[in-house]
Parts: C-alpha cells; structure tokens; sequence
C-alpha cells in the first residue's frame, strides 16, 4: 500500500509540474510562434482555419490551429516528463 502511496503522490507531482509547465508555455505563446496567425490548412486536423507556425521537435515548420497545437504541446510535455522520471529512476537505482 505504501508504494501506492508513493506512485500517487508521483503522478501528481507530474501533473502539477505538467499543468504549470504548459501555462508556463501559454504564456509564452507568442515567442513560440514564427508569425502570426494566417488562414491555412492546419497539418494535423486538415481543417481549414486560422493557423499559426510553430517548430517541430524536428526543427521542421509546423502548420496547426490551436486547439492541435495544444494537443500536440500536451503530448510533448507528457512525454518529456516520463523521459525525466525514468531518467531518475535510474540515476537513483529504483
């Protein structure tokens, strides 16, 4: 049950980590971004919208209305937060 415990209060560290990391991020929205918004076809969605270019993980240009921008920023900041819990299970040998 104690590891339980623990697994718990882990899982909410992340998410509170995650959820201010990500307004952290908002905030920053317009430095993120390499123009502003412009009707286009968004590359995740297909939908035609207003749209805005971001960097990829891959240094690529992106093309992505908000709403799968927030999506996609969501999935990057989950996954570098699992990255940073295995990295430190390791260092600490659990």
């Amino acid at each position: 049950m104690k590891g339980a415990i623990s697994s718990f209060h882990l899982s909410e560290s992340v998410i509170i980590k995650l959820n201010l990391t990500i307004s952290k991020y908002h905030g920053e929205l317009g430095k993120i971004m390499t123009q502003g918004p412009t009707t286009g076809v968004c590359i995740s969605c297909k939908k035609e919208s207003a749209t805005s270019h971001y960097h990829g993980s891959d240094s690529q240009k992106m093309e992505l209305c908000k709403s799968c921008y927030d999506v996609y920023l969501a999935k990057e900041m989950l996954q570098y937060w699992k990255d940073h819990i295995e990295e430190e299970k390791r260092r600490v040998g659990k």
